[in-house]
This record gives structure tokens, C-alpha cells and sequence, in this order.
């Protein structure tokens, strides 16, 4: 019996800010999924995590979209 997770990949990105704010951001998906489109919402995420660390701002609140890849719920 395989595991569920044997078919599923995850792209992660890191985010650090001159605060000294330090985290990740990831997504898990299938293997099949669209890389290309995937990397680049998790690489834009990553740079907003930053971007509103570095301005001290709280990251709760309102819903974003990006391109297409679904709702982002705590983004500024």
C-alpha cells in the first residue's frame, strides 16, 4: 500500500526580510502539476511575505488572487 503523499511534489520558497522575519512558503500538489504557473505564485507570494515584513505590516486580513492560482487568504 502506497502512501498518498507518494504522488504529490512541493515547490517551497523562502522569504526573509531585513527585520530579520524568517519563514517559507510552499505548495503541495500533484506530481503533474503546472510547474511553471506553481513557481511563480509561490516565488510572488514569497516576495509580498517579504515586502510587508520588512513594513512591519500584519499579515491577517484580506483575500488576494494571483493569476488564476486560487485564493490567498492573509496577504496585504
Amino acid at each position: 500500500m502506497s502512501s498518498p503523499l507518494a504522488e504529490c511534489s512541493v515547490v517551497v520558497a523562502p522569504y526573509r526580510s531585513e527585520s530579520g522575519a524568517t519563514g517559507a512558503i510552499a505548495v503541495l500538489g500533484p506530481t503533474r502539476m503546472d510547474y511553471a504557473r506553481t513557481v511563480s505564485a509561490v516565488v510572488a507570494v514569497s516576495q509580498r511575505l517579504e515586502s510587508a515584513a520588512d513594513r512591519g505590516m500584519t499579515l491577517m486580513g484580506e483575500t488576494t488572487r494571483f493569476a488564476g492560482m486560487g485564493r490567498c487568504v492573509g496577504l496585504l
